[in-house]
């Protein structure tokens, strides 16, 4: 089975490719990081995204969480666990989980219901990309959940 698996470097490139300059979004995205940048080294390609980290989120977000494990974010989010720790699918998916909440509690500590109802769905109905407004840059994406 493995003897006709394509090589490492070719997988590689393809994920590479796939992802292109999406950010990455990790729990614990340092160790991530450090994991693509070696691969990607092993290829001669250069990261072209940055990583955000949502145990770093949840530090700032949740500091009264007894520790930011994923598992008992999990557990004080009230988010549903989807598999097995450090298993790379359902990890993934609590990930993923988790930084949808992290960004709705920003939403909502900052009061910024108004972007959502008014602003968010021009940025919305203008596809993933980024636009430019004065100094800034809003990415948008075609998924926003809200509570």
């Amino acid at each position: 089975m493995l003897r006709k698996a394509p090589s490492n470097d070719r997988v590689m490139g393809e994920v590479s490719d796939f992802v292109g300059d999406y950010r990455l979004v990790a729990h614990n995205a340092s160790f991530d990081r450090t994991f693509w940048d070696a691969e990607l080294d092993r290829i001669r390609v250069k990261r072209k995204q940055d990583f955000v980290c949502s145990m770093l989120l949840s530090r700032r977000l949740l500091p009264q969480a007894p520790n930011h494990q994923l598992g008992t974010l999990m557990a004080l989010a009230g988010l549903p666990v989807t598999g097995r720790y450090h298993r790379a699918l359902a990890d993934a998916e609590m990930t993923a989980n988790l930084t949808i909440y992290l960004e709705q509690e920003l939403m909502l500590r900052f009061s910024l219901g108004f972007f959502l109802k008014r602003i968010w769905p021009i940025f919305a109905s203008c596809g993933p990309g980024s636009i430019k407004i004065g100094r800034t840059s809003v990415t948008t994406r075609r998924h926003f959940d809200r509570r």
